[in-house]
C-alpha cells in the first residue's frame, strides 16, 4: 500500500513540475510581443506579408497572371486576384509591352478522344494587336517585382491562356 501511495506521489509531484515547467517557458513575459500569425480572411483584415489564402508574400515577384482589361499603345491593364497571385487585394498592373516582348498563346484542344490526353500546343500569338479585353493571361516582367508596390512594370514574356 505505502509503495502505491509512493509512486502516486511521485506521479503527481512529476506531472506538477512538466505542467509548471511548460507555463514558465511558453508563458509571454512583460514587453516581449507574441509571434505573428498569419491571418486568413479579407484583404483588409490580412497583414501586408501574407496573402489572402495565408501565403506568405515573398520580397520580390517575377511573374502575375489575371485578366486583361484595357489595351492600350504599348501597354495592357491587367486586373490580378490576390487568390491566385502574390497580393493582398486586386490589383490593377499597367504592364508595358515593346519588340523585345515575347507574345506566346497556348491553345488547348477542346475535344480529347478516348483514352487520350488534351494537347496544348504554343504559338506565337502576334503583337500587342492581339490581345483583346477578357483574355486569361500571364505576364513575366523583365526585372524583379518588389511584392505588390509596383503599379507598372515591363513584361518580357505575356502568355494568353486559351482554348
Amino acid at each position: 500500500m505505502k509503495k502505491k501511495a509512493l509512486i502516486i506521489f511521485l506521479v503527481v509531484i512529476i506531472v506538477a513540475l512538466l505542467a509548471g515547467g511548460y507555463w514558465f517557458w511558453w508563458r509571454e513575459r512583460p514587453g516581449q510581443e507574441a509571434s505573428p500569425v498569419p491571418e486568413v480572411g479579407t484583404p483588409e483584415t490580412a497583414p501586408a506579408r501574407y496573402t489572402i489564402t495565408g501565403l506568405k508574400i515573398p520580397h520580390q515577384v517575377d511573374f502575375y497572371n489575371g485578366i486583361i482589361r484595357e489595351v492600350g499603345e504599348g501597354y495592357i491593364i491587367i486586373e490580378a486576384n490576390p487568390s491566385n497571385n502574390y497580393l493582398t487585394s486586386a490589383t490593377m498592373f499597367k504592364v508595358q509591352i515593346d519588340e523585345k516582348t515575347h507574345i506566346i498563346r497556348y491553345y488547348i484542344t477542346p475535344t480529347v478522344g478516348i483514352g487520350g490526353s488534351p494537347q496544348i500546343t504554343p504559338d506565337a500569338a502576334g503583337g500587342l494587336g492581339k490581345l483583346q479585353v477578357g483574355q486569361t493571361v500571364m505576364v513575366h516582367s523583365r526585372g524583379k517585382i518588389q511584392g505588390s508596390k509596383e503599379a507598372t512594370f515591363s513584361a518580357d514574356k505575356v502568355v494568353v491562356m486559351g482554348l
